[in-house]
């Protein structure tokens, strides 16, 4: 408990760190900071610069996340199972403490970057709402799958597999774009759902990839959850607890 409230801590600081080193690109304004994403560009000096700053809290997010289920399952999460829950809710309630964690952090860094840049945006409320929406979703679900693979293999590979997805998503975009690749591809690539420079909500147009649609990517993102749900819910009734 001690060792999640300091990492809960680090991640409240890096987030503060994030919107400061954010808010002095010239490029930037509220809320493009972290929900606009990574753009596309020919500037690779610009374009890892904004990679390492928006990956810097999903980094440490999935660090707080790490062994949320798995751990608990192994300590007090059986007691609790045996005592009060069938299996199947013990799953939902972890999954839905998941998102109300994760939606402190992405206020916190709503706070942070409004606060940063004296609320100046470009946006419409509209805008931002939707930038926040798929942002939120598309982290929870990156999570979720980190959590259900922790059901089958430790933590640490875990946390490792869901990280080297993010940055290989990420990298692999850019070269798929400049070969003209079939668009379906990008829809394999979660992360990108969760940035407005992709999904074609955005002002900056000198930045904007328009690769994904942003209704499609919140219908897959709902459906990928709920489908990680169920088949947690399936492999915890497998499992033998006791």
């Amino acid at each position: 408990m001690v060792h999640s409230k300091r990492i809960f801590i680090c991640v409240i600081f890096i987030i503060i760190i994030q919107s400061i080193l954010l808010s002095n690109i010239d490029v930037v304004e509220f809320p493009v900071t972290f929900l606009d994403g990574i753009p596309i560009t020919s500037s690779f000096a610009l374009e890892n610069r904004f990679l390492l700053l928006w990956y810097l809290p999903v980094i440490a997010i999935s660090f707080y996340f790490s062994g949320y289920m798995s751990d608990t399952l192994r300590t007090y999460g059986k007691v609790v199972i045996i005592r009060n829950y069938s299996k199947s809710m013990w799953v939902i309630k972890q999954y839905l403490s998941m998102i109300k964690i994760l939606l402190v952090f992405v206020l916190c860094q709503i706070g942070a970057f409004y606060f940063s840049t004296l609320g100046n945006s470009i946006f419409s409320s509209d805008e931002i709402i939707k930038l926040i929406i798929v942002y939120f979703f598309t982290l929870n679900t990156l999570f979720c799958i980190q959590t259900f693979l922790e059901l089958y293999i430790s933590p640490q590979v875990s946390q490792l597999i869901i990280n080297l997805y993010i940055i290989f998503s990420i990298l692999i975009t850019k070269a798929l774009y400049f070969i003209s690749a079939p668009k379906l591809l990008y829809y394999f690539l979660l992360p990108n759902y969760g940035m407005g420079f992709k999904i074609g909500v955005g002002k900056h147009t000198e930045f904007q990839t328009h690769i994904l649609q942003y209704w499609s990517c919140f219908i897959v993102l709902i459906i990928i959850q709920i489908t990680i749900w169920v088949l947690s819910i399936f492999r915890l009734k497998k499992m033998d607890i006791l």
